[in-house]
């Protein structure tokens, strides 16, 4: 298992950033690497909202399906999608900054093993695989906390 964690300040309330960063449908406007959202389910908030996602990876388009596995309003959100042998789990947590102005969100990426397939492509590309996320989640936070301040 490997895992990255970025952290980034909202100038927003708690209940304004969870509202922003569960808007999933609305990431293609928000967030650059986003292509497509489709919703799966009858709704994309809650415990099992399943879609699917297209965002550039690489200089390419890929798709991916997510489950929301983990859903507390306004503290944290846990969504995961599997492929390749892999999990792969991001995680959210959502509390008020240090300094008590605005709302500090931490994002986790993890990804595991499922079987040998996965053990071998862990082994192969995990280290460069987390890196890379690990810079797109901070892309990721700096277009939603943009979004935040327009």
């Amino acid at each position: 298992m490997k895992s990255t964690t970025i952290t980034r300040t909202f100038p927003m309330t708690q209940k304004a950033c969870w509202d922003l960063i569960t808007n999933i449908v609305d990431y293609p406007r928000l967030i650059d690497s986003y292509e497509a959202v489709e919703v799966t389910t009858e709704t994309h908030e809650g415990q099992g909202a399943r879609w699917k996602q297209t965002r550039k990876v690489f200089g390419r388009s890929h798709s991916q399906d997510l489950e929301i596995i983990e859903w507390d309003p306004d503290r944290s959100l846990t969504h995961e999608a599997h492929e390749g042998g892999t999990t792969y789990q991001t995680r959210y947590v959502m509390s008020p900054s240090e300094s008590g102005e605005g709302t500090s969100v931490e994002m986790t990426f993890t990804v595991e093993a499922n079987g040998v397939f996965g053990r071998m492509v862990l082994a192969a590309f995990g280290e460069r695989l987390v890196r890379s996320t690990g810079v797109q989640m901070d892309r990721d936070l700096a277009d939603l906390s943009k979004s935040a301040i327009t």
